[in-house]
This record gives C-alpha cells, structure tokens and sequence, in this order.
C-alpha cells in the first residue's frame, strides 16, 4: 500500500481561544470529505497571546485530536515568525497557511489540489 501524501496546514494563533476550535473542525471535516486521499496535521502556534487562554484550548484541540500539534512560543514573535515555527515543525508534502479566526476558506482547498 502506498503512502499518503501528507498536507500540513500551519496556523498562527493570537487570541485565538474562542475560535480555533472550529477552524480545527473546518479543516476536519474538508479532509474527511473531498481529500481523503491525503494525509493531513495540523500545525497550530500560539504567538504570545496575552489572554493566558489560547495555548489551553490549543493543547485541547492536541488532546482532542491525534493530527493537531501545539507550540507555544515564548513571547509575541509576530505572524510572519509563528508561521515560521509551524513551518518549521510540519512535516507534510504540502503546507497550507490558514488564519485562526475561521475567515480561510477550507472548503475551498479542494479546488487547490
């Protein structure tokens, strides 16, 4: 059997705890649907968020679901730096960049592969 190839899907995080939940279900359920011949992780990085909330419901969408990392860097680096970080721990054939407030399209993702 051969090996799928495999989609990283990096995402920035800054306030992000009331929202990444349903970006992780978004990109879920694209994959789940009209990409199942590929693999995919999701790569999400809490840029400093003052809240002191967002990397705890990072580590649960992590605990929640095996294809979820959770990185959490030291300080506010910036978006560019984050993306960065989540790049630099994907491991996918492809990387899509997505936005943590639900506002990148997932489902159109398909048109893209």
């Amino acid at each position: 059997m051969m090996k799928k190839e495999l989609i990283s899907f990096v995402i920035p995080c800054y306030n992000s705890t009331n929202t990444i939940s349903s970006v992780v279900d978004d990109i879920d359920k694209v994959m789940s649907k009209a990409l199942v011949s590929y693999d995919y992780e999701i790569v999400l990085v809490n840029d400093g968020s003052p809240d002191g909330t967002t990397f705890e419901a990072l580590k649960k969408e992590a605990i929640k679901n095996h294809k979820v990392k959770a990185i959490n860097l030291a300080r506010n680096f910036g978006q560019p730096s984050a993306v960065m970080a989540a790049i630099n721990n994907a491991k996918g054939d492809y990387i899509v960049c997505g936005d943590d407030d639900g506002q990148t399209p997932f489902e159109e993702l398909p048109k893209l592969f």
